[in-house]
């Protein structure tokens, strides 16, 4: 899956919310000049309208954020909302992974095996 960097370019703080639209909670917020990761963009396909109101335009974009300032978080926070701009996001590229498990079975000696997945 991608991974995301995301920074608040802006001087304002950026919501970040329970689910991708102003309609959900404020569960937290990016400062200026932070950052944080990501792992998915919401696009909307049509305008979201709810009591009578655009909540969301065709082509707005909501990140699901992960990590913010180094701390782990479950939110959305948008990267373009009613056509403006919100978070800046660049994709991070693939890291290579370390496994270590162990192995056990009865009447053999148990093991470790270790190796390092890279990406295709």
């Amino acid at each position: 899956m991608a991974e995301f960097e995301i920074s608040n370019p802006s001087q304002n703080n950026l919501s970040l919310r329970s689910g991708p639209s102003v309609i959900f909670d404020k569960i937290g917020t990016l400062e200026s000049g932070k950052t944080g990761r990501g792992d998915f963009i919401y696009t909307y396909q049509s305008e979201l309208v709810t009591d009578g109101q655009t909540r969301a335009l065709s082509s707005d974009q909501w990140i699901h954020v992960t990590e913010l300032n180094g701390v782990v978080v479950d939110g959305w926070m948008a990267v373009k909302h009613l056509g403006r701009s919100g978070a800046s996001i660049s994709t991070q590229p693939p890291m290579d992974l370390t496994v270590t498990f162990g192995v056990e079975l009865e009447g053999y000696n148990p093991i470790t095996l270790t190796g390092t997945l890279t990406p295709k």
